[in-house]
């Protein structure tokens, strides 16, 4: 794009971040991903809350939980409001951490159920995932008390 003198917009930054996710090399993803975020932060570019859910999914894909949490608050410093989409994309990135994974990914179902109402997740996309936080949530609620 910089040869036609073209200015990179929203969708073009999101195309790129989901062609990082799709990445079969995750080393490879992240060293990509990272040349985009320091474009973004030559140019001065502000992303949108679509853009910030694209990073987030990419982060979660080459397992980079901390930098996907990082975008997370990014974003909401930016002032944009965190969507189901954005929730989704987080609980991606709950899976990708083996350790503590679990723990993570209660945390955000209960952000998202105390800021929510609607379904965690767009189409039904986890909704199985949500079947299984709730069970594990109820237990999880006994032991912190």
């Amino acid at each position: 794009m910089k040869q036609y003198d073209l200015t990179p917009e929203d969708p073009t930054y999101t195309a790129l971040f989901n062609a990082c996710s799709n990445s079969p090399w995750p080393a490879d993803g992240l060293s990509h991903i990272s040349n985009l975020r320091e474009l973004m932060a030559q140019e001065d570019y502000s992303p949108n809350i679509i853009t910030y859910n694209a990073m987030i999914k990419a982060y979660a894909c080459c397992g980079d939980v901390k930098s996907a949490f990082a975008a997370v608050d990014e974003a909401l410093a930016a002032g944009h409001t965190l969507n189901p989409a954005t929730y989704s994309c987080l609980l991606m990135a709950c899976i990708a951490d083996k350790s503590l994974g679990l723990k993570l990914a209660v945390e955000v179902w209960f952000s998202n159920c105390m800021q929510h109402t609607q379904v965690l997740c767009v189409d039904g996309f986890c909704s199985l995932i949500v079947k299984q936080c709730y069970q594990v949530a109820k237990c999880w609620v006994i032991v912190c008390m």
